[in-house]
């Protein structure tokens, strides 16, 4: 929940993922990490495998705040 969605400038996403997510904010993708172009299904495979040691590693992006509201926002993550 924001108060105030107008005084938020800077937002920062941290992600974890094995093997290759999409990442939604308020219904708007925002991030797809190792999936492939176009739609996006249920049974949709990532591009690649993690391999071993890489399926700890955070990833970080920074997010455009013009996409948050006021008051309930929803992040919704597909992991493949």
């Amino acid at each position: 929940n924001v108060n105030n969605a107008d005084n938020i400038q800077n937002l920062t996403l941290r992600l974890k993922r094995d093997d290759g997510a999409v990442v939604y904010l308020n219904g708007n993708e925002i991030v797809r990490n190792n999936m492939p172009a176009g739609n996006i299904y249920y049974d949709t495979f990532a591009n690649t495998s993690a391999s071993p040691g890489n399926e700890n590693l955070f990833y970080s992006w920074s997010i455009a705040s013009d996409l948050l509201q006021n008051d309930q926002n929803i992040l919704a993550v597909e992991i493949h």
